[in-house]
């Protein structure tokens, strides 16, 4: 899906990213809106992470993407939830939606678009590794995406689970309600994820897209400052008071919220914007001829 406005083409996940922004701002509307910022916030940017994705790596590369986060995402968390390894014990409420098995259905999408993100902004990075050096930048990816994905969720794991009751760690934890080994368990799983999908999308290597590559790759990063941003503006109308976990444990919201929007400004805010220094720079040089930019993108696949 496209549009044209003067010179600039509009494409479908520019109108998702903006939309997904908007949502952003929905916590310090009415409470009857703020009830579901949340989750129109994980619908748009799990759609915004779908459609990026089909523009850069085609339909069918990121549906192969789609399969391999969603799979090893559904199998570790049924994992977790039966044996304890490797987050910990805990368990999905009802208010989360339909399951697949014990794992509810948005948290399997959620998955693609912290992965996929995590995924793009590592590559970003690194500068966007050519063919010829495959395998080091797979590994390079995997790990940056692994610690991006890690520290993402470590922001918003205690507003989730202790502050609304979405998902409950049986056994408590030391951050807030939530034990140290669900980051540990992230790392883990992001990492053996962002490096089986990182592959399939190195498949093949294509130049940068002649239509608003600039947007195209600060769109990733900038996710990563506004999920930071929510955090803080979250931070400063925080209500007073304190919070119980479910093994008893008081916390008091306000220092909840503020470690919270601290976690992200050290994880999402630093690596978004590394990442979106390196895409101005990445697009600079495409525009300037200066270095073949490489992607390994393909707007020709959606063709």
């Amino acid at each position: 899906m496209t549009l044209r406005i003067g010179v600039r083409t509009i494409y479908l996940h520019d109108i998702l990213f903006m939309l997904w922004s908007l949502a952003i701002i929905l916590p310090l509307a009415p409470p009857v809106f703020a009830q579901i910022a949340g989750l129109t916030q994980f619908i748009l940017l799990s759609l915004f992470a779908f459609a990026h994705g089909v523009r850069c790596y085609g339909a069918k590369r990121m549906a192969w993407v789609t399969a391999i986060l969603v799979l090893i995402a559904n199998a570790m968390e049924n994992l977790s939830i039966n044996t304890g390894f490797p987050f910990g014990w805990f368990d999905h409420q009802p208010a989360m939606g339909p399951k697949i098995f014990d794992v509810p259905i948005l948290v399997n999408f959620g998955y693609l678009a912290i992965g996929y993100v995590s995924i793009f902004v590592a590559d970003t990075i690194l500068g966007r590794m050519p063919t010829g050096h495959k395998y080091t930048g797979l590994v390079g990816i995997a790990v940056i995406a692994g610690f991006i994905a890690a520290g993402w969720n470590a922001a918003l794991d205690p507003l989730g689970s202790t502050l609304q009751r979405s998902w409950i760690w049986r056994d408590g934890g030391g951050y807030f309600g939530v034990p140290i080994t669900n980051t540990l368990g992230w790392l883990l799983t992001m990492t053996v994820a962002a490096a089986l999908a990182a592959s399939a999308l190195k498949s093949a290597a294509h130049t940068l897209p002649h239509d608003g590559a600039m947007i195209w790759l600060s769109q990733p990063p900038c996710v990563l400052l506004l999920q930071t941003l929510s955090l803080i503006v979250g931070w400063l109308h925080v209500p007073r008071g304190p919070v119980t976990d479910p093994t008893g444990q008081t916390w008091p919201i306000a220092a909840l919220m503020e470690t919270s929007a601290l976690v992200s400004i050290v994880t999402c805010g630093a690596f978004g914007t590394v990442g979106l220094l390196r895409a101005w720079q990445l697009a600079l040089c495409a525009d300037n001829g200066d270095r073949p930019a490489r992607s390994t993108t393909s707007e020709q696949d959606n063709r």
